[in-house]
């Protein structure tokens, strides 16, 4: 399997090579789906550079439980234990109050 890197190195060689194809056809070419042929050429277009932009990707440390479960991140027992007592896990309310 190609690297992120090699993966949008092709497709913008493959872009560059054949302007006139459509994200369907880049798509086959390359092996990609085609929602990542698109944010690749449109971020491709905008800056001319295959990097990622600056922040995407998975969250890393601690978020707080009300965007945790907004985002429903908060897995099923610590769902029910936050119904339960109405609240904030003591865990959690605990790393809160430090």
């Amino acid at each position: 399997m190609a690297s992120e890197v090699e993966t949008r190195k092709s497709i913008i060689k493959i872009f560059q090579e054949h302007p006139e194809w459509s994200f369907i056809k880049i798509v086959r070419e390359a092996g990609v789906c085609r929602k990542t042929v698109s944010i690749v050429i449109r971020r491709f277009k905008e800056d001319l550079t295959i990097n990622r932009k600056e922040g995407s990707g998975r969250k890393k440390g601690f978020q707080s439980p009300k965007t945790a479960k907004k985002e429903g991140v908060i897995r099923g027992s610590d769902r029910d234990h936050h119904k339960k007592y109405d609240g904030i896990p003591e865990k959690i309310k605990n790393l809160c109050q430090k």
